[in-house]
């Protein structure tokens, strides 16, 4: 039986509070998570149609639903009064809702895309489909603006385009959407830089940037 520290078997006995367990990689956190649900459903009786594990890799999930269901097949020998109850756990551990982050958020928005304006088909784009759509907008997006004949586009290009293409501009600008979509409220960070190129505006005079912007 493994020797769990003093930390450890207060995150697994803990009741009745959300607790939040930070530590580093390889310091058993997952072992403390499995152990604690062992000893929810075995001890405490909670059906484990009850909970919500989710994880970052398929991986995990899978060794943690296999470590469930060998805890109860153990649990079931050792405590034959409650063998019914256990072994209905069984049963539900086919089913149990133990998956990565993704699977889970793609598992709620196929069962109620009626409340969205997401198809119920819908598909997840690999990574390099999602590159093409990404180069497919901002081409369409440039084809526009210059049909358009945008003067605050023009200006833009004529301050960071080169002469001959905007292709680095371009991949330069797909960067930067990658990164502001990896900004915790990107939108309000977006309103924070908008306001700053205002401010630089009114105190150094025109920028090619914050007029496009």
């Amino acid at each position: 039986m493994m020797k769990w520290t003093k930390q450890q078997q207060e995150a697994i006995d803990l009741r009745d509070h959300n607790i939040l367990v930070s530590a580093a990689a390889g310091s058993g956190k997952t072992a403390v998570l499995v152990e604690r649900i062992k000893q929810l459903i075995i001890k405490d009786g909670v059906g484990l149609d009850q909970f919500l594990i989710v994880t970052f890799t398929n991986a995990a999930a899978s060794e943690m639903k296999e470590k469930l269901i060998t805890a109860i097949t153990n649990a079931i020998e050792e405590e034959p009064k409650r063998s019914a109850f256990l072994r209905k756990q069984l049963d539900l551990a086919a089913n149990a809702n133990i998956s990565t982050f993704h699977s889970f958020a793609l598992e709620v928005i196929r069962r109620y895309f009626y409340l969205t304006d997401i198809e119920p088909n819908f598909k997840i784009g690999d990574e390099g489909t999602v590159e093409i759509m990404k180069w497919d907008t901002i081409d369409q997006l440039f084809s526009d603006c210059f049909e358009e004949e945008n003067p605050e586009f023009l200006s833009f290009l004529r301050a960071y385009a080169s002469d001959r293409s905007e292709q680095a501009l371009k991949e330069n600008l797909l960067n930067l959407y990658t990164t502001i979509r990896s900004i915790p409220h990107p939108f309000q960070w977006l309103e924070t830089q908008v306001k700053a190129l205002d401010f630089s505006k009114d105190h150094f005079g025109e920028s090619p940037l914050a007029q496009f912007m």
